[in-house]
């Protein structure tokens, strides 16, 4: 090989050797992107109305969804449901319907003072700290341990994090001020496998009167709180309408193998209505179905 011929071919190499460091260092940016997740804290929720709740993304690779999951603070059902959530004009900001809250008032627990002296008035807390830090989520063994293990056994893996943000008199003074369940939510960053890439810690807002909680929803939201898409975690969720929340506005499900189908428990119940409403009108009595929910 002449000179010539040797000098272009280290040219080649070094071209090379360039490309392949810009490739390596490319991949090496990616890598170390890391996709986050934010969700924003909601003042509170209507009970039978809808909210909204917000979230912001950093990072999300195209392939990736964003979910928000949600659930009743109830004292046997863990298991939670979610919805997809849908990107802003903002660059990184999502937003996600929740259905309409039921109205269930909390129920009431006090930790047993047989095993465990703790001050009177803090009791309540007390009963929701044990059960978040057990396994078998039944701190005086009086609840229904067969549901606790249906309903429970996947979402009492998703830990209550605002909890840890109150002490033992801050938190029974909020538990006292409940007018309804509070709702448990997080948002996920989804991958296409529906792995979890990224979610943000559990948080909570209170269900309270619409007379004290307006939420203003804009028409892109009402259309979608019309025709809202509630996905499953648990079997049990199948079939069965979303625990603790109106069936107004839920139309499909997702079950747990990510396929839509038409809601089984909310969607049937509408033509029993209006044929029941058709009927009465036959018969001349007048009565409209406006009280079935």
């Amino acid at each position: 090989m002449n000179q010539t011929n040797t000098i272009a071919a280290r040219g080649r190499i070094a071209r090379a050797c360039g490309l392949l460091t810009l490739a390596l260092l490319a991949l090496t940016g990616t890598l170390s992107a890391q996709t986050s997740v934010t969700a924003d804290r909601i003042a509170c929720v209507p009970v039978r109305e809808n909210a909204v709740i917000w979230a912001t993304v950093a990072d999300k690779q195209p392939s990736a969804s964003v979910r928000l999951y949600f659930r009743r603070l109830n004292d046997v059902v863990e298991d939670l449901y979610f919805v997809n959530m849908i990107p802003s004009a903002e660059a990184g900001r999502y937003w996600g319907i929740l259905p309409k809250p039921e109205k269930r008032e909390p129920d009431r627990h006090e930790i047993s003072r047989q095993r465990e002296q703790i001050a009177e008035a803090n009791e309540w807390a007390a009963w929701w700290r044990e059960k978040e830090a057990s396994t078998h989520r039944d701190p005086n063994d009086d609840l229904d341990d067969d549901k606790i293990r249906e309903r429970a056994s996947r979402g009492k893996l998703e830990s209550r994090h605002w909890m840890n943000q109150l002490s033992a008199e801050e938190f029974q003074k909020w538990l006292e001020g409940l007018q309804y369940e509070p709702v448990d939510y997080f948002v996920a960053v989804i991958g296409p496998s529906a792995q979890i890439i990224a979610q943000s810690p559990m948080m909570v807002g209170e269900v309270r009167s619409q007379s004290s909680c307006k939420v203003e929803l804009t028409p892109e939201q009402l259309g979608e709180a019309a025709n809202l898409v509630i996905g499953e975690t648990a079997p049990w969720q199948v079939g069965e309408p979303v625990f603790h929340w109106m069936c107004d506005g839920v139309v499909t499900r997702i079950g747990e193998n990510n396929v839509k189908r038409a809601d089984e428990s909310c969607r049937g119940c509408v033509p029993c209505i209006s044929q029941a409403a058709i009927l009465t009108n036959a018969q001349g009595q007048g009565v409209s179905p406006s009280g079935f929910e």
